[in-house]
């Protein structure tokens, strides 16, 4: 398959030069950054253009978008692709704002194109390790980071909870402590997460550092194992039963591999529900913000966004709204008949107008079909 690769960070740019190796070709380039060199060697043929938007007309079967450039021109290319029916590969998260993904969701379901978030950790090879040990007990995630900004922050843990939620199903609970540095502060943060299986996440920030790097802690009923990567991604995993240990390494190129399988894969089917997924990694966002802000634990809803739902909730509001003003208007009609205005005697039919307005609202939903 062609592709075209917009906004190339490392990982887009790494993950090219895989679907490169794996027999795709790379047929268009928009700043491509730093990687350009890295690019321009692997896939010599491609064109670099000025224009975003000539990726709509380059054939490509699908388009892969980075992390680097301005969010919202990034969003916008996102939606605008998907609206056009290219399937798209995007860096996950684009953004910790969860209504911008409920908004592509939107767009997705309507013309049925695939969009498949770019995930790494959640295709690391290491994880059939701690699947290997059954059902989970916990999970304890030790992060270090050199930019401990609100985003580098979120970022991460978006990236961890992607693969952990591969490990332990749906999480159900949110409780946060810290705080995450608004203010142009470094981060502190420790989450504590439960989930529908009984398990628990425990993701926590450690002392700044350097570099990048982490160590995840799984125990499970009879066994436990024990992660440590660094910045470019290279695993060890140590799985302990009783009194054995088994020691494994992982280089930075597997777990590349394995995704570039994967979201190549997940192109091919816009029925997929990766994106989901990514909804998922976004309301834990919002959770521990919630929680934060309201110091308390919160629970997760797992709401779903749709044409219809949208309209029926706008709907509802409008409802709520008219009855709220009927109320009023009888209050009103009441005060001025006592002042024997002739206006009072018309509020009857005013408010049936209205009431008739909004009814016939209801009838956009089939001036409108879905595509």
């Amino acid at each position: 398959m062609n592709f075209c690769l917009l906004h190339a960070d490392e990982e887009t740019a790494q993950l090219a030069v895989a679907l490169v190796a794996a027999g795709h070709e790379l047929a268009l380039l928009y700043e491509p950054g730093e990687s350009a060199a890295a690019l321009r060697a692997v896939a010599p043929e491609a064109r670099v253009v000025a224009e975003w938007e000539e990726a709509l007309a380059c054939g490509a079967n699908f388009a892969v978008i980075g992390g680097a450039g301005p969010e919202s021109q990034r969003l916008e290319m996102v939606r605008r692709l998907v609206q056009e029916g290219l399937a798209t590969i995007v860096s996950h998260p684009q953004t910790t704002a969860t209504l911008a993904y409920f908004e592509l969701d939107m767009h997705r379901q309507a013309t049925n194109v695939a969009l498949v978030p770019l995930e790494t950790r959640r295709h690391q090879p290491a994880l059939g390790a701690v699947r290997r040990l059954g059902m989970l007990d916990e999970v304890v995630i030790e992060r270090r980071l050199a930019d401990r900004s609100k985003a580098a922050v979120l970022r991460e843990f978006v990236r961890d909870l992607g693969a952990v939620r591969t490990l332990v199903g749906e999480c159900e609970k949110v409780s946060a402590m810290g705080t995450l540095g608004d203010d142009g502060g470094s981060a502190q943060l420790g989450v504590n997460i439960t989930t529908k299986s009984g398990a628990l996440i425990r993701w926590s920030i450690g002392p700044g550092s350097g570099t990048d790097s982490a160590r995840w802690t799984v125990t499970a009923k009879d066994a436990s194992a024990e992660f440590s990567f660094d910045d470019a991604e290279e695993w060890s995993v140590d799985v302990r039963r009783g009194g054995d240990t088994e020691k494994t390494s992982f280089p930075a190129g597997s777990t590349m591999h394995a995704t570039a399988g994967a979201v190549a894969e997940a192109v091919r089917d816009p029925t997929n529900e990766l994106w989901r997924e990514a909804l998922a990694d976004l309301e834990l966002v919002e959770a521990v913000e919630r929680s934060l802000r309201k110091g308390r634990t919160v629970e997760l809803f797992h709401e779903e966004a749709s044409e219809e739902g949208t309209f029926h909730g706008v709907m509802a509001a409008g409802g709520c709204l008219l009855i709220m003003l009927s109320i009023g208007a009888a209050i009103a009609a009441t005060m001025i008949g006592r002042f024997r205005f002739w206006l009072a005697d018309f509020w009857p039919f005013a408010l049936l107008a209205v009431l008739v307005a909004f009814l016939l609202l209801q009838l956009l939903k089939l001036v409108f079909p879905k595509s």
